[in-house]
């Protein structure tokens, strides 16, 4: 039964979709593959997945079309009027952004392209906000993921800030201050960029440094490395997967692909809770850094909630945390490139 419900949804996901839905449907199901007829004239060719996945995405309410730039590796999307373009491989993050746009809590307000230098201008809460990004599953995470997050009148500490997407979106839902980490050279500099075009200087602090279990320096990228018009992690620095023996313990590195670096500082978690601190929340996503700021730390215990992606397993944060008095949840691993990723949240059990 179920199967038969599965089979219906998708005929009237395609039928929504494509003019030439039956046709379409009998050469995905014989060949693997296929060209459908948008309603709006356009015609889509590819693969069984990418015709599925572009079906699903034209059936959301308010996207007028959808076309692809091959030359570019694009996806460019029209969605009440405005247009959004994204990479071909994001086609699922386009559309869960979609899906946000469409539940209301943020009304974009411009096109998303070229144009517009991919700047995201949106209204969120009653306020005009821009974010000049190039990712848009960390703005989709800084909006929906973390908003279970109580950031209201609290001090945030972000790790992995990013462009500052979601250091900035704690400041919109009313956080009363927000200290945010960022390795990256260029990330932090289109960080500082949001945040003071903003206004929100006052609210939001940006610290330049890398987190590790001991002071000291690395070298990181100065530009991003491209792969298509959207940056990509290549030009993050990354931490390796915990030695089984000694967890605390991750070795830093630049990732390949960068002609030019310069010398970032690394601090010890502790080092920035003591210095800016105290806090009520913490966010991270650090590419791996997060063993050693958890596993090394004797501040983490002072926070009352914390969300971070872990990237190589939760176990041993997990265990951690609840031996200091959280109660964990996580979700995942996720199927990525990465081994064992997903998100674990904490909160104070007391």
């Amino acid at each position: 039964m179920s199967r038969v419900k599965g089979l219906i949804n998708v005929i009237k996901i395609y039928k929504k979709a494509y003019t030439n839905w039956p046709l379409v449907l009998l050469n995905l199901l014989i060949k693997g593959k296929g060209c459908a007829k948008e309603r709006s004239g356009v015609e889509l060719c590819g693969e069984k997945r990418d015709v599925g996945a572009l079906a699903h995405l034209l059936a959301e309410p308010g996207v007028q079309y959808v076309y692809l730039k091959k030359e570019n590796n694009e996806i460019v999307v029209g969605h009440n009027g405005k247009r959004i373009v994204a990479p071909l491989n994001e086609i699922g993050i386009l559309t869960a952004l979609i899906k946000l746009l469409n539940e209301g809590p943020v009304q974009l307000l411009d096109n998303y392209d070229e144009s517009t230098n991919y700047t995201l201008k949106f209204l969120y809460g009653g306020r005009t906000y821009s974010l000049r990004t190039h990712d848009l599953l960390t703005f989709y995470d800084a909006v929906k993921t973390y908003e279970k997050l109580d950031v209201s009148n609290k001090n945030v500490l972000v790790i992995g800030a990013y462009v500052g997407d979601s250091p900035l979106m704690f400041a919109a839902r009313g956080a009363k201050k927000v200290i945010a980490v960022e390795p990256s050279p260029w990330a932090f500099e289109m960080a500082k960029y949001n945040v003071e075009a903003n206004g929100l200087s006052d609210k939001i602090i940006l610290l330049n440094c890398g987190i590790s279990r001991k002071s000291g320096n690395i070298a990181l990228p100065k530009r991003p490395v491209h792969r298509t018009f959207l940056v990509t992690y290549d030009a993050y620095y990354t931490f390796d997967e915990p030695n089984k023996e000694d967890p605390t313990h991750g070795n830093a590195s630049m990732a390949s692909g960068a002609l030019e670096s310069v010398e970032v500082p690394l601090c010890t978690f502790d080092y920035i809770v003591e210095k800016f601190g105290p806090f009520d929340v913490l966010e991270m996503d650090c590419e791996g850094c997060e063993y050693e700021a958890v596993l090394c730390s004797d501040q983490i215990a002072g926070f009352k909630q914390i969300m971070m992606e872990y990237h190589y397993g939760y176990e041993i944060l997990k265990s951690r945390l609840e031996t200091l008095g959280f109660k964990v949840t996580v979700t995942g691993p996720f199927k990525t490139e990465k081994p064992a990723v997903g998100t674990l949240y904490a909160v104070r059990s007391s």
